[in-house]
Parts: structure tokens; C-alpha cells; sequence
């Protein structure tokens, strides 16, 4: 073989190992879905985290944007589900509203497609993480990493990227959010419930992010 061969094989060589290796790369992050259309059209409801008969039932209405909804879920709410869901004592609902515009509506309608695959709570908790909170972009929650979130939990990123795109949830969200306006009187963008019965100061608004030791003594009363 000539020098000048020698040196056309290697180039070869080296092009079909980048290629291959890009080709896993895309494979392996789910980048070009084609014209990937949704599979699932079933609508459905947020998962509650706990035992249907638990004595407790909390209620959380938030938006993602909310300045305090991330450090409630992990000071507060991430306790209360190593305490009393996980031992069959309080069941947990979360409900993602758009209270501030077009992002809080976008970042919603992720946890809700992430619900589809049965992974709303893992999602859960990387969006309010705090390497995801501590984000430098004027505005954290735009497509891109609504995706990344995705993609760290491991769901089908097609699927996830059909429904976001088709607005399968958009209707819905806004229709939850209208309603914990008018049916639920939420008057803060994190409002907690427990038993049905809003958690209020003496004023009769929302206490909004409540510690643990506050929640916890509130659960007492009802399994004591």
C-alpha cells in the first residue's frame, strides 16, 4: 500500500468511528425523532403519591415560577413523604397551575406529559432540584431544559417531545388553573391543603411555604 492509500484508509478510519459514535450519541439522547406523532392520547390525571386509605390527604397547588415552590418541596415536602406517605400515613397530590405567564404554562404541561409515562414525581423532583433552580438563564423553565429534565430521568424522549409539541395539555392546565381560582379560592401561587381545608394564617390567606415542624404538627391531629 502507498503512503498516499495509507493515509486515505486511516482518514477513513477515523470518519466512520466519529460517525458511529455521533449515531450513538443521538440514539442514546433521543435528538432526531423525525416526525415522531403522539402515541398516547389518553388524558391523564396527576399520579397521588401514597396509600388511598391514608388518613391524611394533602393538596398542593403551585407554579413552577413560584419564588418559594421549590425550597417548600425540598425542605418540606420531600421530609413529609420520607415520614408519613411512604409509611402509608398521608397520601400527596400535586397540582401544576399557571399562575405567571407562558412558562409556568409550558413547564406544567412537561409534568403532565412526564405523568403519561409515569415518572410525574421524578420529574418532580429534578425540576426543583437545586442544580436546576440554580440555573443562570433569565428564564429557567423554557423547552430546552424542560427537555434536559426529561432526559436525566430516562422516559421515552420521543413520546415526551410529541406530546409537549402536539398541546395535548394546554387546554387542561389552564382549565386546572381557572379553577383553583374560582373553585378552590386559591389566593397564592402556594396554596396547601390538608383534609380538603386550606392551610391560612389568622387572616384567612394562604401561609404558603410552611416548614416541615409546621406541617408535621398539622398532620398530628389527624392520626394521633
Amino acid at each position: 500500500m502507498t503512503r498516499q492509500r495509507l493515509f486515505l484508509a486511516i482518514i477513513v478510519f477515523i470518519l466512520s468511528v466519529f460517525l458511529v459514535g455521533q449515531g450513538e450519541n443521538l440514539n442514546n439522547f433521543n435528538i432526531s425523532c423525525g416526525q415522531e406523532t403522539l402515541k398516547n392520547l389518553e388524558i391523564k390525571k396527576l399520579e397521588i403519591l401514597g396509600d388511598p386509605d391514608a388518613p391524611v390527604f394533602i393538596e398542593i397547588y403551585s407554579d413552577y415560577k413560584c419564588v418559594f415552590g421549590a425550597r417548600y418541596f425540598r425542605e418540606t415536602i420531600i421530609p413529609i413523604i420520607d415520614e408519613y406517605v411512604n409509611t402509608g400515613k398521608v397520601r400527596l397530590a400535586y397540582y401544576a397551575l399557571a399562575f405567571e405567564g407562558q412558562s409556568s404554562q409550558v413547564a406544567a404541561e412537561a409534568a403532565y406529559c412526564a405523568n403519561d409515562q409515569g415518572k410525574f414525581w421524578e420529574y418532580q423532583q429534578e425540576i426543583f432540584s437545586e442544580d436546576y433552580q440554580n440555573q443562570k438563564e433569565a428564564d429557567i423553565y423554557i423547552i430546552e431544559n424542560l427537555e434536559n429534565i426529561a432526559k436525566k430521568i430516562e422516559i421515552d424522549m420521543c413520546e415526551f417531545i410529541a406530546c409537549l409539541g402536539s398541546g395535548k395539555y394546554t387546554e387542561l392546565v389552564k382549565e386546572k388553573t381557572r379553577q383553583g381560582f374560582i373553585e378552590k379560592d386559591i389566593d397564592n401561587t402556594l396554596t396547601t391543603f390538608l383534609n380538603n381545608k386550606k392551610i391560612v394564617d389568622e387572616q384567612g390567606q394562604s401561609l404558603g411555604a410552611i416548614s416541615y415542624n409546621q406541617l408535621k404538627e398539622k398532620i398530628k391531629i389527624f392520626i394521633q
